[in-house]
């Protein structure tokens, strides 16, 4: 643990928050045309609630969590473990086979670049460490160059699923990646603030004691420094608030 921030835990927030961008994509996917003409009714039916591939960019913290996210989720009938680091990969491929008796089954392998041209999302979690560092954004530029080198090997197999990016800062580098890409805008997306609005709502719930279900906080904006929450007619909430303790 290096300024207060513990690697793994910032891993599992940030796998929770890629799992709340593929429920979307999912529930997208749900209401896309779909061709009837190969395959089954029932493979039609299978593959309205499972991904059948997703390709992972980095096995680090972040990417190893989120694949055995989805392993435990059941959403991907296949996920491709990428890293340059193949001995890694292989490890981390190794653990989650074996706790596959306990989750969906899905098929977990070491995948290379070429898994992206067949992959339905291909995600890419990669980038530089934050110890040391006094503000993310001062990691931008050495973050954006490892980025712009992975997707620059992502489009090389001309990619035919969404790229959904995890790296930060997130929302500067979707920019960029969309921009790297040469892809429509609706197919290369970040994670962008749902986990921050997600800490905001509990953190208000807990404040004024109320269940975070019945909070609507939302935090827009850069992430890190730069962003900033928004609360509509904050002060007649919390007025509402303070009056419930009396």
């Amino acid at each position: 643990m290096k300024n207060g921030h513990d690697p793994h835990l910032q891993s599992g927030h940030l796998a929770v928050r890629l799992r709340f961008e593929l429920d979307e994509i999912v529930n997208f996917m749900q209401f896309s045309d779909v061709d009837l003409s190969v395959g089954s009714t029932s493979k039609y039916l299978e593959l309205q609630t499972r991904i059948p591939r997703i390709a992972i960019v980095g096995a680090g913290f972040v990417g190893s969590t989120t694949a055995y996210a989805l392993m435990m989720s059941g959403m991907a009938v296949d996920i491709a473990l990428i890293d340059r680091d193949l001995r890694r990969a292989e490890g981390h491929v190794n653990d989650l086979r074996d706790a596959e008796l306990f989750s969906h089954k899905t098929r977990v392998f070491v995948g290379d670049f070429s898994d992206c041209c067949s992959a339905d999302i291909t995600v890419i979690t990669a980038g530089v460490s934050q110890a040391g560092q006094k503000s993310r954004e001062e990691g931008m530029r050495e973050t954006g160059a490892m980025v712009h080198g992975l997707v620059a090997d992502v489009c090389r197999e001309k990619p035919r699923g969404i790229l959904l990016i995890a790296s930060n800062p997130v929302d500067v580098m979707t920019y960029a990646s969309w921009k790297w890409s040469g892809l429509p805008s609706e197919r290369v997306i970040g994670s962008g603030t749902s986990l921050d609005a997600s800490r905001f709502r509990r953190r208000l719930a807990e404040r004024y004691g109320v269940a975070s279900t019945n909070v609507h906080a939302y935090v827009i904006g850069a992430r890190a420094s730069l962003r900033r929450e928004r609360i509509g007619q904050d002060c007649k909430r919390d007025a509402y608030c303070r009056g419930r303790h009396h």
